[in-house]
């Protein structure tokens, strides 16, 4: 008989052991500060990207930070003692191609873009939307039936987007609901995600109800309360949740400029700092799940920063914080 905590006792050691390599903030103050993509490149040269040339281009960088994500995604595989939970991340690469053939079938076009980080083959994916739909994984199934069902209603192509999202985050805390720091955490992103999607909605006059994603702490209800009130009014909505300083200043700098920049990167400060809270655990599966969470938000701030340096556009505003 297992001790207790013991089934986890390898993923925390080999996670530990990765924490160290994780980029650290001054790192990435070093590259936000580099005057070209190539001196940035440099500062990268002895950790886990080395393998970008000092001369990539787009695509070059794109390879190399995917395939960073799929050996993180394929170390979960292997060290995960739940992996229906730490395939929860690949599967929005799943739902993400989804759409992109949802969209392909509506306008008879070839899809484009498809990534192979997610769970599902994409050869696989593409047999299932022509021959039988439910080979898929459940979650995923009923999310394809269900956002074709709806356009069939209303012919709005817009509304492929609306549903796969809502079935994600629907699929994020059914799946979760054993692990309330995961579930926690999602539906504190969901709450967040929703409050920018009203502030949006407002200003392109987009019906809110569509774009609404269920699961936070926040009902619809409420959010349609304060459709089209002052940014005061929306922050006060929130005034006792403990996300309450990342509205309140993220919707002031937007009432100032009309750019959600600042409240998108406080949001993503707020949500490490409480992914921090993963390393606190030693006999749970929280660990593996921060380190999977931190590497994406590492691999993010790369593509932004490098990417940021070919194009000549300044990123620094949207580099938040690190998880080390």
């Amino acid at each position: 008989m297992l001790a207790i905590g013991s089934e986890y006792a390898y993923s925390f050691g080999r996670v530990r052991a990765l924490e160290k390599s994780l980029i650290d903030r001054a790192q990435f103050k070093r590259m936000t500060d580099a005057p070209t993509a190539s001196e940035a490149l440099k500062i990268l040269s002895e950790t886990s990207y080395a393998a970008i040339p000092e001369d990539a281009d787009i695509p070059a960088i794109e390879d190399v930070l995917r395939e960073e994500l799929r050996q993180v995604y394929d170390l979960a595989q292997h060290i995960s003692p739940h992996k229906e939970i730490t395939d929860l991340f690949q599967l929005k690469y799943d739902f993400h191609n989804a759409k992109i053939l949802l969209k392909s079938e509506i306008s008879s076009r070839e899809p484009a873009h498809l990534t192979p980080l997610g769970v599902v083959e994409i050869e696989k994916l593409k047999k299932a939307f022509k021959e039988r739909i439910r080979d898929l994984p459940p979650p995923l199934a009923r999310a394809v039936e269900k956002a074709r069902l709806i356009y069939q209603e209303t012919g709005d192509p817009q509304i492929v987007d609306f549903v796969m999202d809502s079935e994600y985050a629907h699929t994020l805390l059914e799946q979760s609901r054993d692990h309330p720091f995961l579930t926690e955490f999602f539906r504190l992103k969901i709450d967040l995600e929703n409050i920018r999607n009203l502030v949006r909605c407002q200003k392109f006059g987009v019906d809110f109800e569509k774009v609404f994603l269920e699961g936070g702490t926040i009902d619809v209800k409420t959010f349609q309360g304060v459709m089209g009130e002052p940014v005061e009014v929306i922050s006060s909505m929130v005034s006792i949740k403990n996300y309450n300083s990342v509205v309140e200043e993220g919707l002031k700098e937007y009432d100032v400029t009309g750019d959600l920049t600042v409240y998108e990167k406080l949001t993503e400060n707020f949500l490490i700092e409480y992914l921090r809270k993963a390393k606190m655990v030693t006999l749970g599966i929280e660990p593996l799940l921060g380190y999977i969470l931190a590497k994406e938000r590492e691999v993010m701030h790369v593509r932004l920063i490098l990417i940021g340096k070919l194009k000549g556009v300044n990123v620094e505003k949207r580099i938040g914080d690190t998880y080390v």
